[in-house]
């Protein structure tokens, strides 16, 4: 079976945990003010046409392009890296968890593959090795693994870089009564998540047990998480953020001062991003 070789610089140095923490503290005391003095701030435009887009916790932008080539570019957006490969059929997934260890999905081929910070590739396999026949929701774990949802026994799985099973939820659908059908998954702090359009977004501990449902809000477009946050476009303009963990706090980005629905959103640090088939909009979260 094919190997992941994700670089393990960040896992000795503590440099991402780093990152996130202080540019998190700083973004969390800007919107704990009153929501009437905070604002976005455009400052810049990335003309290029975006399918998917993934921001690591460098602020590092990763664009898929209509044409699924990615093209990295870094937190001032100059273009840093790209990498094209038409055969193995569309990305459905790009994950820029990990900074150093990047996650593109082929679903047509069921294949996984990996990345150094240079986009280029380190290691590749396919699901059908690991007795997956198919998912629509993959990610990088905090220790460079994998979670995933097994599309056919409906289970959240975690896989080692051998496409061993190391953790499994059980079947979901039976554990909750009703079936789901995630097409996101993510881990952040000791939890992991599961969303689909229908379902909402559940909530689970890091040993894949099952804690909580957050419903997506009607009308909500473009969920996405930011840390351990649930957000959400609504519609009019303003961004709305819930805490899907404890101490389940909120905050929000008020109508007036929200730039006009694209097709994706994402928020890192102090910035929001958003792209349409134009471009990538990149704002600043900042006080009046």
């Amino acid at each position: 079976m094919g190997k992941f070789l994700g670089a393990d610089f960040c896992k000795k140095t503590g440099c991402r945990r780093a990152a996130v923490f202080v540019l998190f503290s700083f973004v969390f005391t800007l919107l704990s003010a009153q929501n009437d003095t905070v604002v976005l701030k455009k400052i810049r435009t990335i003309p290029l046409a975006a399918r998917i887009i993934s921001v690591d916790p460098f602020e590092n932008i990763f664009i898929v392009t209509p044409e699924n080539e990615i093209v990295k570019y870094d937190a001032g957006g100059r273009e840093q890296f790209r990498y094209s490969n038409n055969r193995l059929g569309e990305i459905s997934i790009f994950d820029a968890t990990s900074p150093f260890n990047l996650l593109a999905f082929f679903s047509e081929f069921n294949l996984v593959q990996t990345f150094d910070r240079t986009l280029s590739p380190t290691g590749e396999f396919r699901l059908f090795e690991a007795g997956i026949a198919q998912s629509g929701a993959i990610s990088i774990s905090s220790d460079n693994n994998i979670w995933l949802f097994d599309e056919a026994n409906f289970s959240l799985k975690k896989l080692d870089k051998e496409g061993r099973l190391l953790l499994e939820s059980g079947n979901l659908n039976l554990i909750l009564g009703h079936p789901i059908q995630p097409v996101f998954v993510a881990e952040r702090d000791n939890f992991v998540y599961l969303w689909g359009p229908a379902d909402g977004l559940y909530v689970f501990d890091i040993f894949a047990k099952f804690i909580r449902r957050l419903p997506t809000p009607e009308g909500a477009q473009s969920p996405f998480l930011f840390q351990n946050y649930f957000c959400h476009y609504r519609p009019g303009g303003a961004i709305f953020c819930e805490e899907a963990a404890p101490p389940f706090s909120s905050f929000s980005i008020p109508q007036k001062n929200a730039p006009a629905f694209s097709s994706g959103l994402q928020m890192q640090g102090n910035r929001v991003f958003l792209s349409s088939k134009t471009g990538l909009e990149i704002f600043e979260i900042v006080k009046k």
